[in-house]
């Protein structure tokens, strides 16, 4: 566990990284923090949430995580979980693994000189709109993928990949649920925050309504895209049903020619001595043209049946 602390007057920030259960147990005693909020914290894939007491403020946020990996299709793998205990006096963050933006905020106030004010509620405010600006930066990776696959779409060079489009369709999914979760805290905060700090929360809901938005909009765009993936491989396969039925119908029309010709030749192919034309002077030529009659028939018979044009 990593802790690291900012003390003023009237603000005490405690940022806490990777910790177990039992030190988050100490610091929940010394803090006065529910056991039920401690277990929350300790569990990996716990969505956003807002819990408050008369006395502490207990929120969840997921965070996009910006390093994952290409087939990342899950809350944990997606997302980081930040969580957050905070009252007048006090800021706990919680989180498993670094986060940028924390370090950022927390940089920026030790460098704050002390006549500067800050407040406990203004913080929260800070790292929430941070959280919701990962998404932003995930949404660019994510269109940028987008504009690979729809170029792919219509490339006659290149397969067409459904797997792909289907993980980022549930990457898209996740943002968008999880962002729709977060409004929870923001908008109680919104309420229940000092009066000078509630104008923040409403700037980081007003920002999360927009990120919200665009994962909304790239969504759409993506089941377009997948749907006409799905048309156009439908639509491939069609072709290919289609030149398969073209080859067996040839080779159909040409056995329907073969068949009475192979009986005549298997006919005449019988060993007895008195087959009709056997001794005739002219019996080769007669026979050849009585099969080609018969094929010119079964055209004639073909044409009429309107098997072949």
């Amino acid at each position: 566990m990593q802790i690291r602390e900012i003390k003023r007057e009237n603000f005490h920030w405690i940022d806490i990284s990777d910790p177990n259960a039992i030190e988050l147990g100490k610091i929940a005693e010394q803090y006065g923090l529910d056991s039920t909020t401690i277990a929350d914290c300790m569990e990996p894939e716990h969505l956003p949430k807002y819990e408050a007491t008369e006395e502490v403020t207990f929120i969840i946020l997921r965070s996009f995580d910006l390093s994952l990996e290409k087939r990342a299709d899950t809350v944990q793998k997606i997302t980081n979980k930040v969580a957050m205990f905070f009252s007048p006096k006090f800021l706990i963050t919680i989180h498993r693994t670094e986060q940028s933006y924390i370090n950022e905020i927390f940089d920026k106030i030790t460098n704050k000189s002390m006549e500067k004010i800050v407040s406990t509620h203004s913080v929260a405010s800070s790292i929430m709109y941070q959280v919701t600006n990962t998404y932003e930066q995930g949404l660019d990776g994510v269109y940028k993928i987008f504009e690979i696959f729809e170029q792919e779409v219509f490339s006659k060079s290149k397969k067409i990949s459904l797997i792909q489009s289907y993980l980022l369709k549930r990457r898209i999914d996740i943002m968008g649920r999880m962002l729709m979760l977060m409004k929870g805290p923001v908008q109680a905060l919104m309420a229940s925050a000092p009066p000078h700090c509630r104008l923040d929360f409403k700037n980081t809901k007003e920002y999360l309504d927009k990120v919200q938005y665009l994962t909304d909009l790239v969504h759409d765009n993506l089941n377009s895209l997948l749907s006409l993936q799905i048309a156009l491989a439908s639509q491939a396969t069609n072709e290919a049903s289609f030149k398969t039925g073209e080859v067996m119908r040839f080779l159909t029309i040409v056995s329907l020619f073969f068949m009475p010709l192979n009986f005549i030749v298997g006919f005449y192919g019988m060993n007895f001595d008195n087959l009709p034309f056997l001794h005739w002077r002219f019996g080769y030529e007669l026979s050849f043209l009585f099969m080609l009659v018969v094929a010119v028939l079964t055209y004639f018979w073909l044409r009429a049946k309107k098997i072949i044009k």
